[in-house]
């Protein structure tokens, strides 16, 4: 057991104490002035080799004995500090994968969000489509459309005198019947809208003023025209 410069220092100094104290017990100080010649033939060797011992062991416990408190101490630091890194290891860990757990089902929910937004596109292809359908088969229609332009509903009776004077406007004159069944006087069909517009304005400056433009299906043109 290698013994420090510290306990070396403490023990001269113990054995220094020892002999002074030695020497107090034999008298040495208190003899006469003639008698004050040191006599080593009167030392108690045994007695003093026993007090050394005894302050050596003494010294060497408390040597020892703080080694081993200051090793313990170090010791509880030590564990205190283990502990505190692997609480703080601990809750780094619980951090992550927490984080992980959100990274997770944040990847869940976007996959989920993907396939979402992959169904509406499909769907807005799909309504675009049919909406591009509808207006074609609108404007289809519309261009089987024919081309009128109604004189006047008749509310009573048509009179020879009022068909004339149509007439002389434009002998492309048709009777026709609306859905309540009344007489309509229209002129048409049109082979284009040019012409149509030509004989509206003619209508307008001969006072027709109720005249108007209007478009009917075959089917509808034949039922109240062709009957």
């Amino acid at each position: 057991m290698t013994v420090s410069k510290k306990t070396l220092l403490i023990l001269l100094c113990s054995l220094l104490l020892v002999l002074v104290a030695v020497l107090f017990f034999n008298n040495f100080f208190h003899s006469k002035k003639k008698d004050r010649a040191f006599d080593i033939s009167g030392i108690n060797y045994h007695k003093l080799n026993n007090q050394l011992i005894l302050f050596t062991n003494r010294n060497i416990f408390e040597e020892e004995n703080n080694r081993r408190e200051k090793e313990e101490e170090e010791k509880k630091i030590k564990k205190t500090e283990e502990n505190n890194i692997k609480t703080i290891l601990q809750k780094e860990e619980e951090k992550i994968s927490e984080e992980k757990k959100l990274l997770f089902d944040k990847q869940v929910e976007l996959k989920k969000q993907k396939e979402e937004l992959k169904i509406l596109k499909k769907e807005m292809i799909n309504s675009k489509k049919l909406l591009k359908e509808i207006k074609t088969k609108e404007l289809r229609k519309k261009d089987n459309l024919i081309l009128l332009l109604r004189v006047k509903k008749i509310e009573g009776e048509l009179y020879k005198s009022y068909l004339d004077t149509i007439i002389r406007i434009d002998p492309n004159v048709k009777l026709c019947r609306d859905n309540s069944n009344k007489i309509e006087l229209l002129y048409g069909p049109f082979d284009n809208k040019n012409i149509r517009n030509d004989l509206y304005e003619k209508l307008l400056v001969n006072n027709f003023e109720s005249a108007s433009k209007i478009e009917l299906s075959k089917e509808d043109f034949d039922r109240r025209c062709n009957y």
